[in-house]
């Protein structure tokens, strides 16, 4: 399985911030990759996480949970994003109202072992 050809652009980013001359401690991933791909790209580059490099990603992958160690994930909520869309949607469509101007869909940070420091 080829994951430069799956993710090139994403995965090159990665690669990138993990091989610059100042080590990062963390690393934020905000494309959408699985969270076992970059525990595996850091771990090619010689990364221990959570020890060398804390790991978030943005993601709705539930992998995260069951990886070693488990990803924090911060999710955006597509769900919810979309239910808000089309009530908007629907309600410009129906009373004609262009007031409604959008409204805020919380996020969801789940806090597991790539993100925490041992202790």
């Amino acid at each position: 399985m080829c994951h430069t050809r799956l993710h090139g652009p994403a995965v090159r980013a990665v690669d990138s911030a993990l091989t610059a001359a100042e080590r990062p401690d963390a690393l934020f991933v905000v494309a959408e990759l699985s969270p076992p791909l970059v525990l595996e790209v850091a771990r090619r580059h010689g990364y221990d996480v959570p020890g060398d490099l804390l790991v978030v990603c943005v993601s709705e992958d539930g992998t995260a949970e069951h990886t070693e160690p488990p990803i924090s994930t911060l999710s955006l909520q597509p769900r919810e994003v979309a239910e808000a869309g089309i009530e908007l949607l629907v309600a410009a469509l129906e009373n004609g109202d262009e007031g409604l101007t959008g409204v805020l869909v919380p996020t969801r940070l789940l806090v597991r072992e790539s993100s925490r420091r041992p202790s």
